[in-house]
């Protein structure tokens, strides 16, 4: 059995056995990671800015709340692991729905994705949502 992650080419890595990516539902396999590659993680935050939603680096934004009080995005290399969300939501899979707060907006866990992506691969500390 092969031991190396399937990538796609939205930057995202995932089970061998995986049919499809789950946080982005892309089929094509662009390449493949060990999977005994170190993971670095990295936390994100979901809050308010000038009275929108932000998706920022800083763990002290304001108007955090209880759906989502953290993002964890595990990477192994170049490539997106994992994105464990810690709240009242499910993890953003592609096709779960997300939450930003109660009774307020609501997105595709897929879209998510893609801002965080965006975010990191920026190099940026905050994003408008």
């Amino acid at each position: 059995m092969d031991k190396r992650y399937k990538c796609c080419k939205n930057g995202h890595c995932y089970g061998n056995m995986a049919f499809s990516c789950p946080w982005c539902g892309e089929t094509d396999v662009l390449e493949r990671v060990d999977e005994n590659t170190l993971i670095e993680s990295i936390d994100l935050y979901v809050g308010h800015l000038y009275g929108r939603w932000v998706l920022t680096t800083d763990p002290n934004v304001e108007g955090r709340g209880q759906s989502i009080r953290k993002i964890t995005v595990d990477k192994v290399g170049k490539y997106k692991l994992y994105y464990h969300l810690d709240g009242q939501n499910p993890n953003p899979f592609c096709n779960n729905n997300i939450k930003l707060g109660v009774g307020e907006r609501i997105m595709k866990g897929s879209r998510l994705v893609e801002l965080c992506d965006k975010l990191i691969d920026g190099g940026l500390n905050k994003l408008l949502l």
